[in-house]
């Protein structure tokens, strides 16, 4: 089912929406209002587009069309840094790059190369200031289904030194708007 135009939809509805990722998250439940008698059951965004940049500037622009300086705002929830080794990745099958155990190098590929072009797209707008915010992990801390205190302990840490780090970018961004 297609998303309506002019149904609201409630924030914490959104919000469990768009981390429900399939195989680690059940879909969401959500109803619109007002109400349509149908209910939807969307899963994480990421399916269908890992970076929604160009979402919040077609939106913004929806808005303003007029506009001529514009910010847009990438608060992204991390990124490690995997290199595959060519001596390593060329005797590959499929299953080595689907694999968990592999950390899964395909689709990682997949959404890291979507957003990275999403970037570079964004950041050849004339007018647009593109902020964009994502630390690197380490790998042993990415995991999407591990809430265990140790990694949430290590992940608030890395979210206050990645803080400290683009303190001059989060200043210039909040005089700016």
């Amino acid at each position: 089912m297609r998303w309506a135009d002019g149904l609201n939809f409630r924030a914490a509805d959104v919000a469990g929406a768009t981390v429900a990722a399939p195989t680690y998250f059940h879909p969401a439940f959500v109803s619109a209002s007002p109400s349509t008698g149908e209910t939807l059951s969307p899963v994480d965004g990421g399916v269908f587009m890992n970076n929604r940049a160009p979402g919040a500037y077609v939106e913004v622009r929806e808005i303003f069309p007029s506009a001529t300086r514009l910010a847009v705002v990438s608060v992204e929830t991390g990124i490690v840094d995997r290199f595959y080794p060519f001596a390593e990745v060329k005797q590959w099958g499929y299953l080595n790059w689907v694999s968990p155990y592999n950390g899964t190098p395909l689709l990682g590929m997949m959404t890291d190369g979507q957003s990275d072009s999403v970037v570079h797209m964004l950041k050849n707008l004339l007018g647009l200031a593109l902020y964009r915010f994502e630390p690197v992990i380490e790998e042993r801390h990415s995991l999407v289904d591990d809430s265990s205190a140790q990694n949430i302990s290590y992940l608030a840490a890395r979210a206050r030194d990645y803080c400290e780090q683009e303190s001059a970018t989060l200043d210039e961004l909040a005089c700016r708007l």
